[in-house]
C-alpha cells in the first residue's frame, strides 16, 4: 500500500467525522458531539502537520489554518458546555453554601 493511499484514506475518515459531528452540534442530538468534533479537528490537525513535506506546504497549512480557526471558534462554546455541567453540579442548601453533588 503506498502512503500517499494510507494517509489519504485516514485524512477522508478523520474530514468525515468532524462533518458528522458538526452536523450533530448544531442538531443538538448528541451532548458529546462538540467534544468529539474537536478531538476529530486536533487529530487532523496533527496529521496534517507531518504532510508538508509530501504534499504543497501552501496547501497543507491553508488547511490547516482553517481548521485551526474553526477549532478556535469552537472554545468558547465547550467552555460554556463545561460551566453548565459544572454547574448542573452545584446544589444551594441556603443561602451562604453550595454543595457538589
Amino acid at each position: 500500500m503506498l502512503v500517499s493511499y494510507f494517509i489519504n484514506t485516514n485524512l477522508k475518515k478523520l474530514i468525515s467525522r468532524i462533518r458528522r459531528c458538526s452536523r450533530l452540534v448544531v442538531k443538538g442530538e448528541d451532548p458529546e458531539s462538540l467534544h468529539d468534533t474537536r478531538v476529530a479537528i486536533r487529530r487532523t490537525m496533527t496529521i496534517l502537520s507531518t504532510l508538508t513535506d509530501i504534499y504543497h506546504k501552501y496547501y497543507v497549512n491553508s488547511i490547516r489554518k482553517g481548521l485551526k480557526n474553526f477549532f478556535t471558534e469552537t472554545g468558547s462554546l465547550r467552555d460554556e458546555e463545561v460551566i453548565l455541567g459544572i454547574l448542573s453540579d452545584i446544589t444551594l442548601s441556603d443561602e451562604n453554601n453550595a454543595v457538589f453533588t
